[in-house]
Parts: C-alpha cells; sequence; structure tokens
C-alpha cells in the first residue's frame, strides 16, 4: 500500500513510518515539506495520507484542501495527527477533508485502528470516538 507522510518533525516522521511498517505498510514515503508532499501527491497515487496539522508554509488543513484539489485524491483517506483537541479545529479539518484523527503522542494500537477505520477496514468501536 502507498502511504505518504508529511510533518515536519523529522522525529514524528520516524516514528509514524516505523508504526506504518509496524502495520505492515511497506511504500511509504516521508515529507517533512508540505509543499513538496503536494507536488509529489500531484503526479503520484497515494492509498493513505497522514498529515500533520500544524506545520510551516502550509498547515494541515490548507494541506488536505490543496489535495482534494488534486482529482486523483479527491477521495483519498487522510488522517490528520495533532495535539489540538479544540472542536473548532477538528470541524475544519473535517470540513476540508480529513478522513480521521490520530491524537500525540500516537501508538501502535491507536494506529492500526484508526487507519484501519480510514481505509473503511473493519472500524473497531474505539476508532468511532477518536473521530468525535
Amino acid at each position: 500500500m502507498a502511504v505518504v507522510i508529511v510533518d515536519d518533525s523529522v522525529t514524528n516522521l520516524v516514528v509514524l513510518k516505523h508504526l506504518s511498517a509496524a502495520a505492515n505498510y511497506k511504500d511509504v514515503k516521508t515529507f517533512s515539506d508540505p509543499r513538496a508532499a503536494i507536488a509529489h501527491l500531484a503526479e503520484n497515487a497515494s492509498e493513505l495520507v497522514i498529515v500533520d496539522c500544524v506545520m510551516p508554509h502550509l498547515d494541515g488543513i490548507s494541506f488536505v484542501s490543496a489535495l482534494r484539489g488534486i482529482a486523483q485524491h479527491a477521495h483519498t483517506p487522510v488522517v490528520m495527527v495533532t495535539q489540538l483537541s479544540e472542536q473548532d479545529v477538528r470541524k475544519r479539518a473535517m470540513a476540508a477533508g480529513v478522513t480521521n484523527f490520530l491524537n500525540k503522542p500516537v501508538n501502535l494500537k491507536e494506529f492500526k485502528t484508526v487507519v484501519k477505520a480510514a481505509l473503511g477496514e473493519a472500524a473497531a468501536p474505539e476508532a468511532q470516538l477518536l473521530r468525535a
């Protein structure tokens, strides 16, 4: 499965890439600059995008809006990683096209549950709570 991870923190990129590997997602590309990720996604397919909420140059909500403007990614599942719990931010993110959320710090169990739910695979009940 092709996965694109976008986060301005190199540490977070490494953690999310390892979690992806542990969940058996092998074709993982990482980007620390959201603008480079959008350029990549304009030319390449991805089955899942994981994006940080707060980044320089292009925040996660703006990133998702730009992604949704690319025809081949109009419906690509997007998981947003955030420490933010404000409902307004989450509502704006969902309006932009975010599929689900991962809370920082991310652990493997939550990662698998949220990603499966975003991909439409047997959504576990706890994943529904994370969308609220």
